[in-house]
């Protein structure tokens, strides 16, 4: 998966999973919901090794995990573990 800047000029789509990956650790997660609109949830993200874990609180608690392959200023590259 590559993640890409806010602002980058995506070609249209009717959907996508969006990462907001803040410096205190908190973090945004937003996806299509079932109506494709935007669904956000809030959460925390860390680091752990060369691994981005994402987790939201109950009651949807939700953990995902990455493993980083590539990174620049303007792109992220991960490989869902």
């Amino acid at each position: 998966m590559v993640f890409r800047p806010a602002g980058f000029a995506f070609p249209l789509s009717r959907g996508r999973l969006a990462l907001e990956l803040r410096r205190d650790g908190s973090a945004i997660t937003t996806e299509p919901g079932p109506s494709d609109r935007p669904r956000a949830e809030r959460g925390r993200w860390s680091l752990r090794d060369v691994d981005l874990c994402v987790e939201t609180p109950p009651p949807k608690s939700r953990r995902r995990t990455f493993e980083i392959v590539s990174l620049t200023p303007e792109r992220l590259v991960v490989r869902r573990k």
